[in-house]
């Protein structure tokens, strides 16, 4: 939506936008725009410019809409007005999950206050519809960002189906959801009120299936690579302190291939936990939020990877049940289920017979492509940095921008390389991430290294230059150099 109808422009006098607001209703909106994509999945035609639309993209965009024009922001959205009319759809309300969404929000204490005509909000309703029109539904995402004077402060990632992923869906919605920004200094996963069966655990051998019924705490988990970054921070500062200006001039001399590599090998740290804040009403109906070690029941550890959860789709019916009964695990469980969390990203250590800590050399990160274009100035980009062992040789293959760029940020399998510097993406397929990665250590730009202008409208918002996006900055870097240096280009 480039421009408004003029009822619904912003106004010439500008008002005033709590953030934090906005970020609720970004998340909220995406799971009631979750409905009509996990209905409709049918309906498919080609639009004017060739690309796929089904009128759940048109719905999808209408209803989030409709929950982000009181705040008087200015909207861009992938769908026209047209697509957005074309399906008349009812005016999707679920107070229950917008009180889950605001409980678990009010946890940030962000208060951030801007005009309203410095804010923008990015959408893409539906991205993945070719894969979606397919009944592909792993690569299907919902993609919102809020834009601050031309900068990512807040992204969300919903996920409509519960394929290819482990993080849990959020209450009744059959939903998964990651968001954060630099408005929230983190980024997290929504977790709570997702009820699975273990007789649904088809991993587990037979004679040990029990019937067992379990809701999670409602709260936030904060994604390991956010909490990571901010480790990192906190060495990075006291190693400032204490290194000499040789040192550092030393250091600064060396190549920023070789000071890669050393970052790597010298960022030795333990596995961090990572932490379910939960939130519970008391008995005088306040929300109480709590930490790691509270006796409080509403929290317990969960590693990304765990694999007990309700595959929830379209068709699945579950209430959400009263958030005063939620129970946890006890601390000693807690504390095994907090040792299982090792993702291939962490350098996790092993202890010599002396007692003495080894790291072993961090796992190489990985790249995400598509199938259909991997070759030319990709391949050569990924031959490149993994002859110089600054990332895996085997790339992943995975279908959607929105997809990718979820993977991207949860390095589930250590995807950490997004390299596509040619046209073939929008401002609305990389806005939430880039709001992510942001806080998370990570940077996307154009193929140049220039930061994206998120000011454009609908139909300017092609990446012509294309994008590059990764998970580490400094290998960002090294990306660009190589890329000036070696001249990739496609054949």
């Amino acid at each position: 939506m480039t421009s408004c109808t003029p009822q619904e422009a912003p106004s010439s006098s500008s008002s005033k936008v709590n953030l934090l607001q906005l970020a609720t209703t970004c998340i909220y909106s995406t799971l009631l725009a979750s409905q009509p994509i996990q209905q409709f999945k049918t309906n498919s035609r080609t639009k004017h410019d060739g690309s796929l639309v089904t009128d759940a993209d048109g719905a999808a965009q209408a209803i989030i809409y409709s929950q982000i024009k009181k705040y008087n922001v200015k909207i861009v959205g992938e769908e026209s007005e047209l697509e957005m009319q074309r399906e008349s759809y009812q005016e999707y309300q679920d107070l229950q999950l917008l009180q889950h969404v605001e409980q678990i929000m009010n946890l940030h204490s962000s208060m951030e206050i801007e005009d309203s005509e410095k804010v923008a909000v990015i959408v893409d309703p539906l991205d993945g519809t070719s894969a979606y029109a397919k009944g592909n539904y792993e690569a299907v995402t919902i993609l919102v960002a809020i834009i601050v004077e031309n900068i990512p402060v807040f992204g969300v990632i919903c996920k409509p189906f519960r394929v290819g992923t482990d993080i849990p869906s959020f209450d009744h919605s059959g939903c998964s959801v990651i968001y954060g920004g630099t408005l929230l200094n983190g980024a997290f996963v929504m977790t709570g009120l997702e009820e699975y069966n273990d007789d649904d655990d088809k991993s587990q051998p037979q004679e040990q299936n029990q019937h067992q019924e379990h809701y999670y705490p409602l709260g936030r988990m904060e994604l390991i690579r956010s909490k990571l970054h901010k480790q990192e921070q906190l060495l990075l500062e006291e190693h400032e302190e204490t290194t000499s200006q040789q040192q550092q001039q030393q250091h600064s001399d060396s190549s920023s291939i070789e000071n890669y590599k050393a970052y790597r090998r010298q960022m030795k740290r333990p596995s961090p936990t990572c932490i379910a804040e939960g939130v519970s009403s008391s008995s005088d109906g306040h929300t109480s939020a709590s930490s790691l070690l509270s006796t409080d029941t509403s929290i317990t550890i969960m590693p990304l990877t765990q694999n007990n959860h309700q595959r929830m789709d379209s068709s699945s019916s579950i209430p959400s049940p009263p958030i005063t009964t939620v129970n946890s695990p006890p601390l000693s469980e807690q504390k095994s289920l907090n040792d299982s969390l090792t993702s291939s990203i962490l350098n996790t250590p092993t202890i010599s017979e002396n007692s003495e800590i080894i790291y072993d050399d961090p796992p190489l990160l990985r790249a995400i492509i598509s199938k259909s274009k991997g070759g030319g100035v990709v391949q050569q980009c990924i031959d490149s940095l993994a002859s110089k062992q600054l990332i895996h040789s085997d790339p992943l293959y995975i279908t959607g921008a929105g997809y990718k760029t979820m993977k991207l940020v949860l390095g589930e399998q250590n995807e950490g390389l997004w390299f596509f510097p040619k046209p073939g993406t929008s401002l609305w397929d990389v806005a939430a991430a880039d709001a992510l990665l942001r806080v998370m250590g990570g940077r996307i730009t154009d193929g140049f290294g220039k930061n994206l202008d998120y000011s454009k409208g609908r139909l300017e918002a092609d990446n012509k230059d294309g994008i590059i996006a990764c998970c580490d900055e400094k290998l960002h870097q090294i990306c660009l150099e190589l890329y000036e240096k070696e001249s990739w280009g496609d054949e």
